[in-house]
């Protein structure tokens, strides 16, 4: 269903980038068109190219939109002196409650609380293999299935975490993705290819990006992707083995 989604938003991406931001308007709203929920990065691009082709009547709905997946108000700071801002921040309350009321706000804090745990994870395992941090077979083995159990546990209970389920993801003042591409490479890494023959299906309703899907297809570990206990065993030993 977003297959021509993705290809028009590139395309529109790439007229803006060349600078005919009249053409990247008019691809974005074909794109937009094409599906029931864009995707918030393309929003925010398109954002900027109704301020340079002066669309406020466009600006005002995108911004909507983006209001309505969870981006707050202090995002749209610089819309200020635009006709349509008073109406927009006196109805902001409402669009906020959409959000409340749309999105399940318990998995993206599990998700959230995820990538932190990957994050540590990662950052051990770098320790280790530096010669900063002593690992245990088992505490790497451990580490890794707890970070795979977690998504495994996740998906089951809410589906897989995007912005279709979640909201956008808005961090540092800028609209950007969920960070489940590094997660995903992370765990391929571990020797688990989890997901790898769903990940066509998932970018197919919009829940990935194909760029990121082909992407992560990509990542292996050192071993023959059995499983963790496999490639921890071999990477253990590569780091600290006989020490």
């Amino acid at each position: 269903m977003y297959e021509i989604y993705f290809k028009l938003c590139g395309a529109a991406h790439a007229d803006y980038a060349s600078n005919r931001p009249e053409a990247a308007a008019d691809t974005y709203k074909l794109a937009f068109r094409r599906v029931d929920f864009s995707l918030g990065t393309d929003l925010q691009n398109a954002l900027m190219v109704a301020r340079q082709t002066q669309d406020t009547t466009w600006a005002y709905e995108i911004a909507r939109l983006l209001a309505r997946g969870g981006v707050p108000l202090e995002y749209f700071g610089e819309f200020e002196h635009y006709k349509w801002y008073d109406q927009f921040a006196a109805e902001f309350a409402s669009l906020r409650a959409y959000y409340a009321a749309t999105f399940d706000h318990v998995a993206r804090q599990k998700f959230l609380a995820l990538c932190l745990q990957d994050s540590i994870f990662t950052s051990s395992y770098h320790a280790f293999c530096t010669g900063k941090l002593d690992l245990s077979l088992d505490e790497l083995i451990d580490g890794a299935t707890a970070v795979l159990d977690s998504l495994k546990a996740l998906i089951h209970l809410h589906g897989f975490p995007c912005e279709q389920l979640m909201g956008y993801y808005y961090q540092d003042g800028a609209v950007g993705k969920y960070p489940i591409t590094p997660l995903l490479i992370h765990i391929y890494q571990c020797g688990e290819l989890f997901y790898i023959d769903r990940l066509p299906v998932i970018s197919c309703d919009g829940k990935l990006r194909p760029v990121d899907a082909f992407d992560i297809s990509r990542f292996r570990g050192l071993g023959d992707s059995t499983g963790i206990e496999q490639e921890m065993s071999i990477r253990w030993q590569k780091c600290r083995g006989g020490k």
